[in-house]
């Protein structure tokens, strides 16, 4: 009988990736595709193209098809998906690289001078306008009549659960860049709902990422020739599953993301008041992810005098961060992942590792073992990061 495994997919913002991996934590199989606009396709529908053309590539060996026992995903987050009852948009979807018009933080300003509240002490996300919430407040002012038919409201992720499970959830870490989800209480931001009406209903159900969301739908199903019902877990956000997936789960441990952006994550036990250069995420009532965004300019490129510079900028960061219980190990992940590794080894007190993972499909995979195998949080997280080379 074959081991089981677990179909994964981390849905970026310019690529979609797939992997099949064991409950061992080997790597069976990959596919990546590109994602872009097609024309007479709206994104969201392109996005479940590509969706099910990844997975149908995965999944072209019988034997293979045969163990999978689990599905999860993670994906870009803070986009901005609104859909009517009937599930059709009534705004394309907007990625999160997308940023709100021009004047939209004035309205996210006067929600909260109106409702009383600092967002980004009760939600985690910075006044920024890569966010839903500012884009969700200009596409309400520009179409006011519309604002009543909003049946679903959230992001990518939320979209993509839907069309497998027909069930429309996310997690706490996703909820968590919505903008609107009290950290404080887990729920809604109830002094913004009171300002929202017509949003409350709208929103996801928040459950735990390791949580199973429902069943593979048959359309699905049969898309894949998967012979049975496949459990399909909630998952989270691409940056938590790409933190976990570097196995940086422990006290004084960070994650180093090289992309276009470089991000950097830490784990903490409780929320503590925030700079107003970084993000956070609610994992549990018990568990949060702290990080901040070393932004470049898209598509630009970097010379070595530029990623000295950047490098620089992280490092002191890092120390102004004043990481909970000092930093002690630090993981480097993403596709600059191999570049990055001497210039951080030489800045760093801490051991300076390569994560044994490029992408978020690790942590989607110990996110499933936790789901579907009943295993605590830090042995799947060690199977996964401890398998062999993945990356």
């Amino acid at each position: 009988m074959a081991t089981p495994a677990f179909l994964c997919f981390d849905v970026g913002t310019t690529n979609l990736k797939g992997a099949v991996v064991s409950a061992t934590g080997a790597l069976l199989a990959r596919h990546a595709v590109r994602l872009r606009d097609e024309p007479g396709l709206s994104r969201a529908e392109s996005m479940q193209r590509r969706l099910a053309e990844a997975g149908a590539a995965l999944l072209t060996d019988a034997e293979i098809r045969g163990s999978i026992t689990g599905i999860g995903l993670a994906t870009q987050m803070a986009g901005l998906v609104l859909l009517d009852s009937a599930g059709a948009p009534l705004h394309d979807f907007v990625p999160g690289a997308i940023p709100a018009t021009p004047g939209a933080l004035d309205r996210v300003r006067r929600l909260e001078r109106a409702a009383g509240i600092d967002l980004h002490d009760r939600t985690g996300c910075p006044r920024s306008p890569t966010y839903p919430l500012p884009k969700l407040l200009a596409w309400a002012a520009e179409h006011p009549d519309q604002t009543g038919k909003v049946r679903y409201a959230g992001s990518l992720k939320e979209l993509l659960l839907l069309a497998l499970t027909g069930r429309w959830l996310t997690d706490t870490a996703s909820a968590s860049t919505l903008q609107l989800f009290d950290q404080q209480t887990g729920r809604w931001l109830a002094p913004a709902m009171a300002r929202l009406p017509w949003l409350e209903d709208a929103l996801p159900d928040v459950r735990a990422p390791w949580e199973v969301a429902g069943t593979l739908r048959d359309e699905w199903r049969d898309r894949w020739r998967l012979g049975r019902s496949i459990p399909v877990i909630v998952g989270t956000g691409d940056g938590l599953a790409a933190h976990l997936a570097s196995g940086a789960i422990h006290q004084g441990h960070l994650s180093v993301s090289i992309g276009t952006t470089i991000v950097v994550r830490w784990l903490e036990s409780a929320p503590r008041p925030l700079p107003p250069d970084q993000f956070r995420q609610m994992v549990t009532a018990h568990g949060f992810l702290r990080g901040m965004r070393i932004v470049q300019q898209a598509g630009a490129r970097r010379g070595e005098a530029r990623e000295h510079e950047l490098a620089a900028r992280l490092v002191d960061a890092v120390r102004r961060a004043k990481i909970e219980g000092g930093l002690r190990r630090v993981a480097v992940t993403g596709g600059g992942a191999e570049a990055w590794l001497p210039l951080l080894d030489r800045r760093f007190a801490a051991p300076v590792e390569r994560s044994p993972w490029s992408d978020a499909t690790g942590g989607v995979a110990a996110l499933a073992l936790m789901a579907l195998d009943g295993m605590p949080l830090e042995d799947a997280v060690q199977r996964i990061a401890q398998a062999t080379d993945n990356r």
